[in-house]
């Protein structure tokens, strides 16, 4: 594995001292427009703005509004290239918007007074729909078959040998017309970054960066390992999800974090509807099964790219179907992580949040309930018809009620052991006792706030509950 990395290093510098002879212009846009390949073919900023480049980097490419910033170079019989000759224009280029419109990216052209009259020798458009075109003098050579997305960066390469044109795109040949006949024509053409030629036509939207104009026609390889040396690195893969735990099915969307600039995306979405995209942040991918599901996304740029797998990055689960059963006054739910219990004619019931619930008037009854995971489940629903107001004995009796301070229960005689608890309405304790053969007994209400209660009485053989009203 060292030993073809080595071998990859090689070939790249052996391109680079190959290629570098031929520049004809360098503009790497690193705080001016000055052109670095010792010709002197500086450009004229007109407005376009400096602005971070496909790195990071501050002040390193040029950000042009599409209405009147460009950046001008004066003609030179160095741009003047034969129609039997050869050059090539390598760009980065970052559209703003996506449009019909044509958009000059680099134009040898002059400045005629309409669109029409406005020749241009050669050059690069962006051009309808977002895709890359190549060609001369209104007449369309080569288009890509890439279409570019807003926001994002991509090397476009396009080369002229004699006739015969290519057009590359993140340094892969995209498309080409050999030996067409369709040459070049030649004049005393100024260039235009960002606008058509001299022209006050064709202005771009985006960010433009390290442009350079070579006298040769590049080879495939070459072209590939210029875009490879000045994309950097390949993606480093990071993505996020709408949601990753949810209840029941369900559709959610993904987005791309990479960073370095990747151009293109593979998304792999086991379990999924659809399974796969090519997008950079899918949405609307449908989970319809329950389980525990990967998630892969392979990202690319110029550079190569990179491969992430998650396991079990969705887990979709089935909410729970719980069940409430009746013995004696009491409902009991099936078990869960936490319950709401509800009145169907009143709503919540505040503070009735245990796995039982003992109505206090009749209704009709359910409960909410949320598992561990968070799903939520809602049950059937039981009609209590009556409530038993006074209990097993003819003389459980509570006096007085409401009462202001002390009351009384009288548990009756024929009794050998009675709990009684009383609750708030939330269903706190506030008074328990265990009685033995006791008749009557006395309860103060000091420590208990205004309010109602529920006096339940409980013996081997019935469960009972009464209502309390303390006032104060």
């Amino acid at each position: 594995m060292k030993k073809s990395s080595y071998i990859i290093f090689y070939i790249l510098i052996g391109s680079f001292v190959q290629i570098s002879h031929a520049q004809v212009a360098s503009y790497p846009f690193t705080g001016n427009a000055n052109d670095i390949s010792g010709n002197n073919h500086n450009g004229v900023v007109n407005g376009a703005v400096l602005s971070v480049d496909r790195n990071g980097n501050p002040a390193s490419a040029y950000s042009f509004n599409g209405l009147n910033q460009s950046i001008s170079i004066a003609y030179h019989s160095d741009f003047n290239i034969l129609p039997a000759g050869q050059f090539t224009i390598s760009l980065w280029v970052n559209s703003a918007s996506f449009n019909s419109s044509a958009r000059a990216l680099f134009i040898k052209c002059n400045n005629g007074p309409t669109p029409m009259s406005s020749n241009w020798d050669y050059g690069i458009y962006l051009f309808t729909n977002n895709k890359i075109m190549i060609g001369y003098s209104n007449t369309h050579i080569c288009f890509s078959t890439t279409q570019l997305q807003v926001g994002q960066w991509y090397c476009v390469t396009g080369t002229y040998n004699n006739g015969t044109w290519k057009l590359y795109i993140n340094g892969l040949l995209e498309s080409q017309s050999l030996n067409s006949g369709l040459y070049i024509t030649q004049s005393t053409s100024g260039i235009g970054i960002g606008k058509k030629g001299e022209s006050i036509f064709d202005h771009f939207d985006g960010k433009l960066d390290d442009i350079t104009f070579y006298n040769v026609a590049l080879t495939a390889g070459q072209v590939s390992s210029l875009c490879a040396s000045s994309t950097g690195n390949i993606p480093i893969i990071a993505l996020q999800s709408s949601d990753t735990i949810f209840c029941e099915k369900q559709c959610i969307d993904f987005t791309d974090l990479s960073t370095n600039n990747p151009t293109s995306w593979q998304w792999y979405f086991n379990g999924a509807n659809p399974d796969t995209s090519t997008v950079q942040n899918p949405t609307s991918i449908c989970y319809n099964t329950y389980g525990s599901f990967d998630v892969t996304l392979i990202a690319c740029n110029a550079a190569g790219c990179d491969t992430l797998t998650l396991p079990g990055f969705i887990n979709e689960y089935q909410s729970p179907i719980p069940s409430i059963t009746q013995s004696n006054d009491t409902l009991f739910a099936s078990p869960a992580f936490s319950y709401q219990w509800w009145s169907v004619g009143s709503g919540i019931v505040f503070g009735a949040t245990n796995s039982f619930f003992v109505p206090i008037q009749a209704g009709a009854y359910y409960v909410i309930i949320y598992d561990s995971i968070g799903c939520i489940g809602t049950s059937n629903v039981i009609a209590i018809t009556g409530v038993k107001e006074n209990g097993f004995s003819s003389s459980f009796i509570i006096y007085p009620n409401p009462t202001t301070g002390q009351f009384t229960i009288n548990l009756g005689s024929n009794n050998k052991k009675v709990d009684v608890n009383i609750t708030d309405i939330t269903g706190k304790i506030i008074y328990t006792t265990i009685e033995v053969e006791t008749q009557k007994l006395e309860v103060n209400t000091q420590d208990f706030a205004k309010g109602i209660y529920v006096v339940k009485i409980q013996t081997a053989d019935f469960t009972e509950t009464k209502k309390l009203v303390v006032e104060k």
